[in-house]
């Protein structure tokens, strides 16, 4: 927040801000401050809703004030919870922005690689929500599905001709070392699965858009989605 606030100016002496603190899509900021805060926004082990719990809403808070209360966020569009937003950054006039590798591939500017800050709750082991992760699967009742397995882990085994895995795409993205360093030594491995989307009407948006877009409580918010959460989950549940 201090650095968002230091950065967020008019730099031309015109009245309006023309530089930010922050960018980004207010929905996944609010996934990502509550992993960095030691939560997730939905307990998919234990089949538990956790708009409720308080690392969500602590992070849902610092949200709703960088947004809101400081006002440090660039919205390009005028949607604060428009996905569109996860673009913003590319117009080289915000300090800081979350985003997936795949997009930093056309950027006309420097940019330095850090993990989320962590939360009053949080620390270093997580840093950020991962909803983006893929997982394979062999179907129930495939023949052999031992020899499957075997073919598939077999096309992995193969010897490496790169110093770490990933260097190559590693270098061909970042330009410079320390960023890489940054990824494999303090973000690798760090992110949460958060899978609240995988659940039938989990109302995490309509949660971020009441607080972010419509200025309601944190607290009240969290109770009043309370039920249709845990409902969402024991509906898959079944």
């Amino acid at each position: 927040m201090e650095i968002a606030k230091q950065a967020t100016k008019d730099t031309d002496n015109d009245g309006k801000t023309d530089v930010w603190g922050f960018s980004g899509w207010a929905i996944d900021a609010v996934k990502h401050f509550t992993a960095a805060n030691g939560g997730v926004t939905v307990d998919s082990q234990n089949a538990k809703e956790m708009l409720s719990d308080p690392r969500t809403i602590e992070a849902a808070e610092f949200v709703n004030r960088l947004y809101n209360v400081d006002k440090v966020v660039r919205v390009k569009t005028g949607n604060k919870t428009n996905w569109e937003e996860t673009n913003t950054f590319k117009d080289g006039n915000v300090a800081m922005f979350p985003a997936a590798e795949w997009m930093l591939g056309d950027l006309t500017f420097d940019i330095g690689i850090v993990p989320f800050p962590n939360g009053p709750q949080g620390s270093s082991e997580q840093t950020y929500a991962n909803t983006s992760a893929s997982a394979k699967f062999i179907p129930k009742g495939v023949k052999d599905a031992a020899a499957v397995y075997q073919a598939y882990e077999e096309t992995f085994d193969f010897p490496p001709t790169e110093e770490y895995p990933g260097q190559d795409y590693l270098e061909s993205m970042y330009g410079n070392q320390e960023d890489i360093d940054m990824i494999l030594q303090h973000i690798k491995g760090t992110g949460v699965i958060t899978l609240d989307e995988a659940y039938p009407d989990y109302p995490t948006n309509t949660f971020v858009e009441d607080i972010i877009v419509n200025n309601q409580s944190v607290t009240a918010t969290a109770e009043k989605y309370k039920q249709q959460a845990q409902a969402s989950v024991d509906k898959l549940g079944k």
